[in-house]
């Protein structure tokens, strides 16, 4: 009884947060009116771990163009082992974008970055069933990394053209509503730790749950 009542519950809540509008995602002239988007945070420890830097960042679409996503993480020295695409970047220090823009149809999109600017980037419909993006559709995305001196940052841009090739959108205008997610990973056990922006009810660490994405709408303005 108590499990189907827990069951219940996280079904109410799901459904709530289905319901409610998360984030605007503001509509861009140029990427660098990226900073006129509104700032989310990446600070739901899901897992816990005593390692909790502090990361956050902007999404905005480019107009007719693309997605544009700004991450930044307050941490020194990023470590980045792996320096080539679709390797596992999630051993590193990275940060992530999951999102669908179509919930009609079945799938989503995962990108992981870390300090050393490697993209691993996969479609699919869960964490058993993902096809990596191959080489060609990632070249014409745009993914610019930046080590400061006490942090780092990663500035990615998804085409539209490749979100229309694996998943049929072909774009988005004002009023459009997406589902996402933002994440900061390391599964090394030097410094493990699991962080989302919007909140993850799973007993292990899981970041492919698009259940618990957030909602997202597209604005003019903010």
């Amino acid at each position: 009884m108590k499990t189907e009542k827990n069951k219940i519950e996280q079904n109410r809540r799901m459904e709530t947060m289905c319901d409610t509008i998360f984030y605007p995602i503001l509509i861009l002239d140029s990427r660098s009116e990226i900073e006129k988007a509104k700032e989310f945070q990446i600070l739901h420890y899901n897992w816990g771990g005593d390692y909790r830097p502090n990361t956050y960042g902007r999404m905005g679409v480019l107009r007719d163009k693309g997605l544009a996503v700004r991450m930044t993480c307050e941490e020194i020295p990023p470590e980045a082992v792996c320096h080539t695409n679709n390797g596992p970047v999630y051993q590193d220090s990275a940060m992530e974008f999951f999102f669908c823009l179509d919930s009609s149809r079945t799938g989503y999109f995962n990108f992981e970055i870390n300090s050393a600017g490697a993209v691993l980037a996969q479609f699919g419909p869960d964490r058993a069933h993902r096809e990596f993006l191959s080489g060609e559709l990632l070249a014409t995305c745009d993914c610019c990394v930046q080590v400061l001196e006490d942090s780092w940052q990663v500035d990615l841009f998804i085409p539209f053209s490749l979100i229309q090739e694996v998943q049929g959108k072909p774009g988005l205008t004002a009023g459009d509503r997406i589902t996402c997610n933002f994440y900061k990973i390391r599964e090394n056990p030097d410094q493990m730790h699991f962080a989302s922006c919007f909140p993850i009810e799973n007993p292990t660490p899981n970041f492919h749950l698009p259940q618990f994405f957030g909602n997202a709408v597209v604005v003019e303005a903010i």
